[in-house]
Order: structure tokens, then C-alpha cells, then sequence
């Protein structure tokens, strides 16, 4: 008996019986639109900015008065950072207190217009992350948090895809990071603002669904787009389609320790009539160890 080996030239998919069958049965996968993860630390049509038009005002008067008067440095390179570059070697301000109504002055134009293309922005977000549709997967089968989070705890299976499907053609790995990303931020405004950095383009926009928390990091998630067309007032719990995807990028199966046996019957009788190059492992625990290996079946 074999036994399989964690592929760099694979997803792999948990699911339960349920939605294992469903896959199976349909030959296709299920894309969903970003909030019907419902996980409130990912970003989705309805996420907006960590910050108001005022606090964008007052964070680029702060960025100034931090060149003016304290240790940060002019670094970037537009009229706004000459000016007070210019100012700075002049000595043209005695007192922060002097400094800031004037500052405010000069920025409230481009505080303005800076807000009117964060709107513009936020329109695309939404715009794209109402179309967009995702289907996730693991990197290896043997991944113990995914067994118990994704899989019913062992009752359920992995299924293995061939990354060269179509389908599935490009995948993206997920970042894992201690604090949220919001739509844009306000660092990243005045970031723009002073040169530091471009605006973010439209194409960049799904390495903002690239994104989860630190602490789902051992799910070593990849992730596949697509899109599709939707109407803002469509319902959006239906933001979702089935993909097809060709029978043989169907390569190998892995049962959970606790699958059914019934379960377990009626998976090999389908696999073995829709699916005949597809290999079927048995999950066991490995001795001594929180670890699993596999055996064909």
C-alpha cells in the first residue's frame, strides 16, 4: 500500500460529507463573494476607510508638523513636501501652535480632493468585491486545524485538485498579519499624499482579499478568483456560482479518521464510476505523534 506525499502542484480541498457529495456529484466547486465567509476580520463590499474626511485633514497637518518641528524627515518628492521642506530651512514658523492654522489652510484643498478620490476608490472596492468570487483550499492534506475546522472534525474528507486545472489557474497564497487592513488607510493617504507611495490601482485590489489574521496562520490557505456580474440590489446572500471543473483534475481523495462507514462506501462507489483515475486514502494517526499518514484503500 502507498502512501501519498503533501504536492506543491496541488489544492487541496476540506469539506464535509454534505458538501464533498455536492462537489462530487456536480463535478464543480462553489465561488463565493468575499462576505459570505462571514469572517469580520476580512474586508468585503460593505468595508469602508479607518478614517473621516477631518481626520484626514488633521493627519496630514500632524504629518507636517512632525517635519516642521520634530525628527521625521521630508522624504517624499511633490510641491506639498518642497513647501514645507522650504519652510523647515527658513525657520518659518517659531511655534507649532503658529504653524498649524496655516498648515490647515494650505491642506484643506488637498484634504478635499484627496477625500473626493478616496470616494471614488471606495466605489471600485465595492464595485469589485460585489463581483468577485472566491474558492479557498490548503496547501497539504494533513493539516489538524483544518480537519477539525473545515472538515468535521475528521468526519469529513479532502479533496485534491491538480493546480494545472484551468479552473483553479492562477492561486494566490493568504497573508497572515497581527493588526486588520481597512480599504485604504489613513497612513496610507498621507503616505500618498506626501509621495511616499502611488495610489493603489484597480488591479491590486484582490491582494486586499489576500489578508486574515495571525492567528488562522497554520490554515495555510491559497486562494482562487474569478467574477462574475452582479446588481447592487440583488440579494447578496446569492453572490455565489458553481465553476465546473474537468474530472480528472480530481486526483486523489482523503478520508477523515471518523468518517462514517456508510459515508465511506457510498464515496468510493461514486469515485469509482465519475472519477476512475482518482486514488482513495484512508486518514490514520501515527503512533506516538499528533501527526496523520495515509493508505490507499
Amino acid at each position: 500500500m502507498s502512501k501519498p506525499q503533501p504536492s506543491a502542484s496541488a489544492l487541496y480541498k476540506y469539506c464535509d460529507i454534505v458538501t464533498a457529495l455536492k462537489i462530487i456529484n456536480s463535478q464543480s466547486l462553489r465561488w463565493s463573494a468575499p462576505h459570505l465567509y462571514n469572517n469580520p476580520y476580512e474586508l468585503n463590499y460593505l468595508s469602508d476607510t479607518d478614517f473621516t474626511a477631518q481626520q484626514l485633514l488633521q493627519g496630514l497637518c500632524q504629518e507636517a508638523l512632525a517635519v516642521l518641528f520634530g525628527e521625521a524627515e521630508a522624504t517624499g518628492n511633490n510641491k506639498l513636501v518642497s513647501t514645507i521642506t522650504r519652510w523647515q530651512h527658513d525657520s518659518r514658523f517659531i511655534s507649532e501652535q503658529e504653524a498649524e492654522p496655516v498648515l490647515k489652510q494650505l491642506l484643506l484643498p488637498m484634504a478635499q480632493q484627496h477625500q473626493a478620490t478616496v470616494n471614488e476608490y471606495l466605489q471600485q472596492w465595492r464595485a469589485f468585491a460585489q463581483n468577485i468570487r472566491i474558492c479557498c483550499f490548503a496547501s497539504s492534506p494533513d493539516n489538524a486545524k483544518n480537519w477539525q475546522r473545515y472538515a468535521d472534525n475528521h468526519q469529513g474528507i479532502v479533496l485534491q485538485f491538480d493546480n494545472q486545472e484551468p479552473s483553479l489557474s492562477p492561486y494566490h497564497a493568504v497573508n497572515y498579519g497581527q493588526r486588520p487592513i481597512a480599504a485604504t488607510s489613513l497612513q496610507q493617504q498621507v503616505d500618498i499624499a506626501f509621495g511616499r507611495r502611488a495610489a493603489p490601482q484597480p488591479e491590486q485590489l484582490h491582494q486586499l482579499l489576500l489578508h486574515k489574521p495571525w492567528f488562522d496562520e497554520d490554515e495555510q490557505e491559497l486562494r482562487c478568483f474569478d467574477s462574475e456580474a452582479t446588481t447592487a440590489d440583488s440579494d447578496d446572500q446569492l453572490w455565489y456560482k458553481a465553476k465546473p471543473f474537468q474530472p480528472q483534475s480530481l486526483t486523489n481523495i482523503y478520508l477523515g479518521i471518523n468518517i462514517d462507514s456508510s459515508d465511506k462506501k457510498h464515496l468510493q462507489k461514486l469515485v469509482a464510476k465519475a472519477y476512475p483515475q482518482c486514488r482513495i486514502y484512508q486518514s490514520e494517526l501515527v503512533s506516538n505523534s499528533y501527526n496523520l499518514s495515509f493508505t490507499a484503500i
